[in-house]
């Protein structure tokens, strides 16, 4: 697996990948920013749920199960990513994946600036640190997905060649392995980070 983690010019140009990674993130917050005005709701149905959000961070709301649900989306966001890149011919799903991510950031922050003005800094700060570590940490993962993706190309070439396929699936087991083990790193500093933000909100906003 040492292939597939390695940072080889000769194998993946990583700037290429990060130029990549940022312009889809970029324009996928752009695209939700702007998504209200080809696909708005009215402000009594964002209000009731706007409402029904921040109740959920009171002083009487269960921080477990919080933190539980935040860490379910954050692993389902990486699993997909991973599942994605896993199979060659699925891989471009990938940068969709990436691209939805930032809509739905963008389109989130943008509705609660229009709707709460001056008074949605509280839940855009609850967004924002919700994603600090998850989203810088993609791009590293998506890097390894599309260095398994070229390594995985070679692979399947050899093992056609010679019908013999054992090196392609122990690449894709030392790729699960090595991924989800990542994964279970990031979710966990990014549940942390997650507690923490619920209990400043909480005592300080």
């Amino acid at each position: 697996m040492k292939k597939i983690f390695k940072f080889s010019s000769s194998n993946l140009n990583y700037k290429i990948i990060m130029i990549i990674f940022i312009f889809l993130f970029s324009l996928g917050v752009t695209s939700g920013a702007y998504l209200n005005k080809v696909y708005s709701i009215s402000n009594t149905s964002m209000n009731e749920f706007i409402s029904r959000t921040t109740s959920d961070y009171n002083q009487n709301f269960n921080l477990i199960n919080e933190g539980l649900l935040n860490l379910k989306n954050d692993f389902v966001y990486l699993i997909s990513i991973y599942l994605a890149s896993l199979f060659v011919i699925t891989s471009p799903l990938v940068l969709v994946i990436v691209f939805l991510k930032g809509l739905s950031i963008g389109y989130t922050v943008n509705t609660l600036i229009l709707v709460l003005k001056s008074s949605s800094i509280k839940m855009i700060f609850l967004i924002l640190m919700k994603n600090i570590i998850i989203i810088p940490f993609t791009f590293f993962v998506i890097f390894f997905s599309f260095n398994y993706f070229f390594e995985a190309i070679h692979a399947l070439r050899v093992s056609n060649r010679f019908r013999n396929y054992n090196h392609i699936k122990k690449l894709m087991l030392k790729y699960s392995i090595n991924l989800i083990g990542l994964f279970a790193i990031i979710v966990t500093i990014q549940g942390v980070v997650n507690l923490v933000s619920i209990f400043i909100m909480q005592k300080i906003f």
